[in-house]
């Protein structure tokens, strides 16, 4: 059964209250268009993603356990909006997180293996950003995270790019000037994608977000810097108890802090489009690429495994004249492209293999591929199961998500047909990436370097 929680009945006719430019609301009858998600008599034209780095679901206030608050922002578009709560990137890091974001298809499919060194371009495929190109749309990316804008997964925008600045404020600023640049409102429709880098590593907030740091137990070395923070955590194997103490805590609460100011960037870069008009007929969607290790299994970062903190992801869409509600069955990157498709009215691609929200069905299966710090990893998982591969190890592993949704504990038995199952939908990617290794390797490819 699909578990959707919508606040009114989707088709028929409703009063519905929908916000206004100034903030606030008007009752209008609504005959509701769409569906996962759905709008109040007619579907938005444009469309802004704000696609989001690093961002470790368990920080996003909505799905805090802990309850600090991080996000008040996000949190309000996401009690305006239509939210995935079951959302899985399907990767580890930058490249393959985007590439399943943007392309709507797998890795393998494409033909490539994304790794972290620099790489030519993949093949062209049918990226949601072509599609949009084709049917008429006006396309734009800016991005503080130049692998964004590189090895084609940008491929089909017509403007894109990878300006100087690092912050939400500046890329912000540089994607409202590359859209008054094409018209602006005249240009209508229009795909706006913002990539935000922050909150990576290192995690070095204004010193207003680090009030309280001093109260800690100090720590001796410094992590201010990229190099600086790399460096501290090579250390980590070779620290006493307390150090190791000491580094996490410290890299935590920055961690935090740096939540904290990307949230109130987000806010303030939301008013501004708002306050040019950029807002009044868009389909606002806002997901991360990726999450963030803190030691949970022995390692810090991200670009390892596709445990919890790396894999688990959000996704949410907000229109003014969006039904709010959520979605609790599994989703991964993957299905963005198919779903804000069908959100606009545009056709699809047929090459596209992700599912738009509610297609997947609740036991769908999810295949997560990354090749990052360790080598290939590729995972198939349902919402209750998961079962992983490791090249470099070739070992198998599969963790029961109900029991234990940390991953502490192993429990591969190919003899259980739920991990069989999930083993045999695993073998595709396994396979196809044997055979892309094998390719490169005899000189039959360029897929990887």
């Amino acid at each position: 059964m699909i578990a959707l929680l919508l606040l009114a009945c989707t088709g028929g006719t409703d009063k519905a209250p929908v916000r206004d430019s100034g903030g606030g609301t008007d009752t209008v009858e609504c005959s509701w268009v769409g569906e996962y998600p759905t709008f109040c008599n007619k579907r938005p034209k444009n469309v802004v993603i704000v696609s989001i780095d690093t961002t470790r679901r368990d920080h996003i206030s909505r799905f805090d356990p802990d309850h600090r608050d991080l996000t008040p922002f996000i949190d309000s578009l996401m009690d305006q909006g239509f939210v995935l709560e079951n959302h899985n990137t399907g990767a580890s890091w930058t490249k393959p997180g985007m590439a399943l974001a943007m392309g709507g298809i797998q890795l393998y499919d494409w033909g490539k293996i994304l790794k972290i060194q620099d790489q030519p371009d993949g093949p062209p495929r049918e990226t949601l950003a072509k599609v949009l190109t084709d049917a008429g749309y006006t396309t734009i990316l800016r991005t503080t995270n130049g692998w964004v804008h590189s090895t084609g997964i940008d491929y089909g925008f017509q403007d894109a790019s990878h300006p100087d600045g690092d912050t939400v404020t500046s890329i912000f600023n540089e994607a409202r000037s590359a859209w008054q640049s094409k018209g602006g409102l005249a240009s209508a429709p229009w795909l706006v994608q913002i990539h935000v880098k922050e909150p990576h590593a290192p995690y070095n907030p204004p010193d207003s977000y680090l009030e309280g740091i001093d109260e800690l137990a100090p720590l001796d070395i410094p992590v201010e810097t990229w190099e600086m923070h790399y460096d501290a955590i090579d250390l980590w194997p070779d620290m006493t108890e307390e150090e190791q103490a000491a580094l996490e805590a410290h890299l935590r609460f920055r961690y935090e802090a740096e939540i904290r100011w990307m949230d109130d960037q987000l806010r303030d870069g939301f008013q501004m489009l708002a306050d040019i008009g950029m807002l009044d007929d868009a389909l606002v969607v806002m997901y991360t690429d990726h999450g963030e290790a803190f030691w949970e299994h022995g390692y810090q970062n991200h670009a390892w495994y596709m445990h919890p903190a790396e894999s688990h992801g959000f996704g949410l869409f907000w229109a003014k004249d969006m039904q709010p509600g959520a979605f609790t069955d599994l989703t991964g990157n993957i299905d963005f492209p198919p779903t804000i498709a069908r959100a606009l009215g545009v056709e699809g691609s047929p090459d596209w293999t992700g599912f738009a929200v509610g297609d997947g069905g609740a036991d769908r299966v999810l295949i997560g591929e990354s090749y990052g710090r360790r080598g290939l990893a590729i995972t198939a998982r349902t919402s209750d199961l998961r079962v992983a591969w490791r090249a470099r190890e070739d070992e198998t592993l599969a963790w029961d998500l109900v029991a234990d949704p940390e991953e502490q504990t192993d429990i591969w038995n190919p003899s259980d047909p739920a991990q069989a199952a999930l083993w045999d939908a695993l073998l595709p990617a396994k396979q196809a990436y044997e055979t892309l290794a094998a390719e490169a390797e005899t000189g039959g490819s360029t897929v990887i370097e």
